[in-house]
């Protein structure tokens, strides 16, 4: 593709917005809104009630990236977001 050799999505770091409870001891990939506020990145979950909710991810613009080793995530954490073709 004409020297283009990036496939994937991007990646930022992001502040969270509200705290996250961690069930599961398992890389996620939950969607989320990701803004832009005092020139910093800032992001929420969508309210997502499992794979077959495509209403809600249709509503998000990246996913949240919640590694294995995580138990909770902070208001105010810095966290990893992959863009999705919203904002690409």
């Amino acid at each position: 593709m004409m020297g283009f050799t990036s496939y994937g999505h991007p990646i930022l770091q992001a502040e969270l917005e509200k705290d996250i409870k961690i069930k599961k001891k398992r890389r996620e990939y939950r969607p989320a809104l990701l803004r832009q506020e005092d020139f910093r990145w800032k992001v929420s979950l969508v309210d997502w009630h499992g794979s077959g909710d495509l209403f809600s991810i249709t509503r998000a613009n990246c996913l949240l990236i919640i590694r294995e080793s995580v138990e909770k995530l902070n208001a105010g954490d810095t966290v990893e977001v992959m863009l999705t073709d919203g904002l690409l």
